[in-house]
């Protein structure tokens, strides 16, 4: 577990080579169709929020229901971006940014709460 931070360090990278990518098909350079630009955003988006789940259970030693829906409705809002192209890719891209802040929406208005009584449970 001590070296999970790395993939969350990896995913950031690649979620920035993904953007990167988004911005050379929006310019009209890419050799890429607009499936795989999203993916190339969208992926590394997904595992740097599973890897962050998996270090929030393992730290707390508990897989928390409420944040493995947190997780899931993330989840889902990617793989709509992915699939429901028919928009534009920087629609596709708005799905996937909405992505994380959905999960740091859920925590701050009740998944906090969740995390103190797995606290307090911890240390008893």
């Amino acid at each position: 577990m001590s070296y999970l931070h790395i993939v969350v360090f990896a995913a950031v990278v690649g979620t920035g080579a993904g953007l990167h990518a988004a911005a050379i098909f929006i310019s009209g350079g890419s050799h890429i169709d607009a499936t795989a630009t999203v993916l190339a955003v969208a992926l590394p988006v997904f595992v740097f929020e599973l890897t962050l789940v998996t270090i929030y259970s393992l730290l707390l030693r508990t897989a928390d229901r409420y944040h493995i829906w947190i997780f899931s409705a993330a989840a889902l809002a990617l793989v709509s971006a992915v699939v429901g192209l028919g928009a534009s890719v920087g629609a596709a891209l708005l799905l996937v940014a909405a992505s994380p802040a959905l999960i740091v929406v859920a925590y701050e208005t009740v998944g906090y709460r969740h995390e103190e009584q797995a606290l307090r449970e911890a240390e008893a």
